[in-house]
């Protein structure tokens, strides 16, 4: 008998359990769930700081909740 596959849903909340910043981040960038899944896959991978919130492409540094400078958004994402 096949395995059921996870729903993207699924596995951003499993995955999310670790970093809920990071699913926090995306959902207020609009990002698609695939890439919110890759982050978190990395984060988990690289041992990422517990308030990531994405990994730079363009050097590879894991940005952190309390590093965004616009208040309001960090007020949201580290205390909702």
């Amino acid at each position: 008998m096949r395995k059921k596959r996870k729903s993207e849903k699924q596995v951003i909340k499993e995955l999310g359990e670790d970093y809920p910043y990071i699913v926090k981040w995306c959902r207020h960038m609009g990002s698609f769930d695939y890439y919110t899944i890759n982050q978190l896959r990395l984060a988990k991978t690289e041992n990422a700081p517990a308030t990531a919130i994405y990994r730079s492409a363009d050097d590879g540094v894991w940005q952190l909740a309390e590093s965004i400078k616009n208040e309001d958004v960090k007020h949201w994402i580290l205390n909702s």
